[in-house]
């Protein structure tokens, strides 16, 4: 049936009948499968295997206990017209093809109902409300790579080693699910794991990452020509500890602790000149804000930055330079609301060694 319907669209498919279902185990899967439309490239997904507990829903709780997906191969293409395609499946087609298969005998749409004030809050009171509750014990996507490509010609590549998420439950609100993520967007490395509690009345995220392989031309990749003449180095960050807490009442808290390392940096732009650096180090310390319900918003930390073999020639033929500087920010404080002056509190500390200054002709 479902090779037939595809048939239907002009889509060409291998593999539908891979699928296997499972019933009373609670289990499907299928894979692999490819489907493409037109002369576009094939679109793949290796495996899905899915489980669930069948136990469970006697409980009225639907527990995944595993999701495997692997082998994934999607291209996402935006046309000029702001259309998107699968793989040259136009995604608007498929929808409209939803929207009118039933033709004129189905009934219309029901009103919407009107806005319910007592409309639960968190996902706690949904499940109270509705009497059933949800699980995850393990989702897997394995070796995958997803290519989007807008109406410009940028290309984003974002390929997953292993992204993992486990033990997520809403009857089970503040223990705490885990994630992992390995993988590359553009060939940048992100690395990120963690703990995380969506289902609390106050969702609470704890993370450590790090994005390596920070390259000028890779970011052009997607955004297209920055302007840069000259676009060596590279930037690799390290967030030591992350975490972000959301309030019922619209609050939001985070903190930071992480390093930026600044390394071969040679940067040329019409705009500002040259900057050459050999090496340096970003420090984001106790860095800690807030943003509630009325949009004000504060920040506070320690920055600071260290240089080594740095010069700095603008338009003008001005020539700066030093062999090392170190820059800190102590005790930064932001404060911002809507109608007023953001206030910034800051007492730079700045250290350079063999400075010079130079106009060059």
């Amino acid at each position: 049936v479902v090779a037939t319907y595809l048939d239907g669209l002009n889509i060409d498919t291998s593999g539908v009948e891979t699928l296997r279902l499972r019933p009373l185990r609670g289990e499907l899967s299928f894979g692999p499968v490819t489907f493409r439309g037109a002369d576009a490239q094939k679109g793949q997904v290796g495996r899905i295997g899915v489980k669930i507990d069948v136990a469970r829903l006697l409980h009225r709780q639907a527990l995944v206990e595993a999701i495997v997906i692997e082998g994934v191969r999607f291209e996402v293409r935006q046309a000029a017209d702001g259309t998107f395609s699968l793989n040259g499946i136009p995604l608007n087609q498929i929808l409209a093809d939803q929207t009118t298969s039933g033709g004129d005998t189905q009934p219309p749409a029901p009103a919407a109902p009107p806005p319910d004030p007592s409309r639960p809050t968190t996902p706690r009171d949904l499940q109270e409300r509705l009497g059933w509750g949800a699980g995850l014990d393990l989702l897997e996507i394995r070796d995958s790579r997803v290519v989007f490509i807008d109406a410009r010609g940028g290309e984003a590549v974002m390929h997953v080693d292993q992204l993992e998420l486990a033990q997520f439950r809403t009857w089970a609100p503040d223990k705490p699910g885990r994630y992992r993520l390995d993988a590359e967007l553009n060939e940048i490395g992100l690395k990120a794991s963690g703990i995380a509690k969506p289902f609390a009345d106050k969702i609470e995220i704890e993370a450590e990452a790090a994005v390596t392989g920070i390259e000028v031309a890779k970011i052009e990749r997607f955004l297209g020509s920055l302007g840069f003449t000259s676009r060596a180095g590279t930037i690799d960050l390290a967030v030591r500890t992350a975490s972000i807490g959301v309030f019922t009442n619209g609050r939001i808290d985070g903190s930071l602790a992480a390093t930026g390392s600044l390394t071969g940096l040679d940067l040329a732009h019409p705009l500002f000149g040259r900057g050459q650096l050999a090496t340096g180090t970003l420090r984001l310390d106790n860095v800690a804000g807030s943003y509630d319900a009325s949009r004000r918003t504060t920040l506070r930390g320690d920055l600071g930055i260290d240089l080594r073999a740095s010069a700095l020639r603008f338009e003008n033929g001005t020539e700066v330079g030093f062999s090392r500087a170190s820059l800190e920010l102590p005790n930064t404080t932001m404060n911002s609301a809507p109608g007023q002056q953001p206030e910034v509190n800051v007492a730079p500390r700045l250290e350079a060694a063999d400075a010079r200054c130079a106009a060059v002709g």
